[in-house]
């Protein structure tokens, strides 16, 4: 079923139980509510997972830094105890 708003200027389509917009002018569907709400909640989804990749890259580069002082302090105390095995005497 198919139906032309004057007011909207466009025409009003109910096909496969769902209502959807036609533009003649554009000659394009505008996407209705459904592929509205589809979108957001896709763009959501892509947040969501930008946020969580960039807090596991955090998290890495917080481990990293940790383990290289970590590995600085035990090369210090490696030196306190045996001194610079790299030097001549």
């Amino acid at each position: 079923a198919r139906g032309y708003s004057e007011v909207l200027g466009l025409y009003l389509c109910w096909e496969y139980e769902e209502l959807s917009f036609y533009d003649p002018i554009a000659g394009i569907y505008l996407a209705g509510h459904l592929e509205d709400a589809a979108g957001r909640r896709a763009e959501a989804a892509r947040a969501d997972a930008a946020e969580a990749r960039a807090d596991a890259a955090e998290a890495r580069a917080e481990a990293e830094a940790a383990e290289r002082r970590r590995m600085e302090d035990e090369l210090r105390r490696f030196r306190e105890r045996f001194g610079d095995l790299g030097e001549s005497e």
